[in-house]
């Protein structure tokens, strides 16, 4: 069981750096095989080679075709995939497309890539991976790193020219299910994305279930309002009923006391989904015993976010940086 959820973290890990660095995790793997034995971790092992493979062969095609297009760089990861987790061995969302823009700058790299390995050619997984980008609104740019589906819900709120690389701050007004129908992706997927965004300040909720950029930034009451009226979580666990006196207090302690277990795991596995640090709390907490619902992690997740401590990009926890350093 350890194995297997080493492996979908290490997966997780290596999929959201598009650097190909990957000395930690190597450590990590030779201490691993001490313990557990070199055949238990040849998947793993696997893994992490097909990280310096993709570096060699990138550096080959990135010269073919020259660098610096209108997206930057792409750095894609070439994956062996009966090696990898299955959700990687086929399309989670086959009529999922990028903007057009995106999907120009993969194809243009797929032919490179051809070139370079005769009668090959690459299968994306668009659903994976993460994108950089810098969103100019009126008041403010921000610089973030998301998801492609996250860069794709943007995306759709404007009418990018030929040659921008960010989405623009046009006035479109879309509706979830208008999101869902251009996206061909499920509406809670699109929700949860289209939560992120709003949390943002990007995105704004202008009535039920219908969303426009936000050009100014909002006040903190104006976003509490918008995520508290419960049309961005329907599909979301409820944390069940408040908790009061005592009871919130030992929930309370008892979490605190998690945070420094917590803060131990992101510095080895730099990322974590939230339910993989329900899952490894579960198994691993023991002093004091950990007892809490997924849906009142999520809830003080979001308070070591709020306080800086903990750093979110819509699927994924990590340190803030001031924590890291």
């Amino acid at each position: 069981m350890f194995i297997k959820e080493y492996k979908e973290m290490l997966a997780d890990r290596l999929l959201a750096n598009p650097t190909y660095h990957a000395e930690r995790e190597m450590q990590n793997l030779e201490l691993l095989k001490t313990r557990f034995g070199d055949a238990a971790l040849v998947h793993c092992e696997v893994m992490l080679q097909d990280i310096k493979d993709s570096k060699r062969i990138n550096g080959n095609v990135q010269q073919l075709k020259g660098t610096g297009g209108p997206l930057g760089p792409i750095h894609p990861l070439v994956l062996s995939q009966h090696y990898w987790p299955p959700a990687l061995s086929k399309a989670d969302h086959p009529r999922f497309r990028l903007p057009a823009q995106l999907e120009d700058a993969l194809s243009e790299y797929g032919h490179a890539y051809t070139k370079t390995k005769a009668k090959r050619s690459l299968q994306w997984q668009r659903a994976h991976g993460v994108v950089e980008i810098t969103v100019h609104l009126a008041d403010r740019t921000l610089d973030v790193t998301v998801t492609p589906i996250h860069y794709a819900v943007l995306a759709c709120f404007s009418e990018a020219p030929s040659g921008d690389s960010t989405p623009t701050t046009a006035p479109t007004r879309l509706s979830l299910e208008e999101l869902t129908s251009q996206l061909e992706l499920p509406e809670a997927l699109v929700r949860k994305r289209v939560a992120f965004w709003v949390a943002k300040g990007v995105l704004k909720e202008v009535s039920a279930s219908l969303f426009e950029l936000q050009e100014s930034a909002p006040s903190a009451d104006g976003v509490n309002v918008d995520l508290d009226a419960g049309h961005l979580d329907d599909d979301t666990e409820s944390p069940g009923p408040p908790l009061h006196g005592a009871s919130r207090e030992a929930c309370s302690k008892e979490l605190r006391a998690c945070e420094s277990f917590l803060q131990g795991m992101l510095k080895n596995y730099t990322t974590l989904s939230l339910s993989r640090i329900h899952n490894f709390l579960q198994r691993f907490m023991m002093e004091p015993a950990y007892t809490q619902s997924e849906a009142q992690l999520r809830e003080f997740l979001a308070q070591l976010v709020q306080q800086g401590t903990l750093e979110f990009d819509g699927s994924s926890y990590a340190l803030a940086q001031a924590a890291v350093s």
